[in-house]
């Protein structure tokens, strides 16, 4: 059986009056045991400013929560250290399957990367603020 662990972490020396850090990890799995045993595979694309039909939820056979899926993206935007994110991404879902983007789920700016929880029922595009900002994905599910 597949077995894969997502670590995340959160630690400052300054957001508070003393030092923290808060950390946690959990296996991922489909069902709270069984382990998910495919990806879509290590990708990575060059966006357009314009919405980039990143994950088509189509290309997978189980919605909602009866089948959890891990979804990995970061903004290789080498920008990260100005001031105003001028080269983040926008996350974006498509909950009506109509092509369009209804929500914005948020942004990822120069460098930075994300893992979120994927239930399928929603298509997930890309924006990018600069043409050809280069953006890695992997999804982690069982179907």
């Amino acid at each position: 059986m597949a077995k894969t662990i997502v670590k995340n972490v959160i630690s400052s020396n300054n957001i508070t009056s003393d030092a923290f850090s808060v950390s946690n990890s959990f296996d991922v799995t489909s069902d709270g045991s069984t382990g998910l045993d495919l990806t879509s595979g290590l990708a990575r694309v060059k966006i357009p400013a314009s919405d980039y039909l990143l994950i088509d939820a189509s290309d997978y056979s189980n919605t909602g929560e009866s089948q959890l899926a891990y979804l990995y993206i970061k903004n290789f935007s080498t920008n990260a250290n100005t001031i105003v994110f001028t080269d983040s991404i926008a996350i974006k879902l498509d909950g009506n399957a109509d092509g369009t983007p209804d929500a914005t789920l948020g942004h990822i700016a120069g460098g930075q990367s994300v893992i979120l929880p994927y239930s399928a029922d929603s298509d997930i595009y890309v924006t990018a603020d600069t043409v050809n900002t280069i953006v890695e994905y992997m999804i982690i599910h069982a179907g």
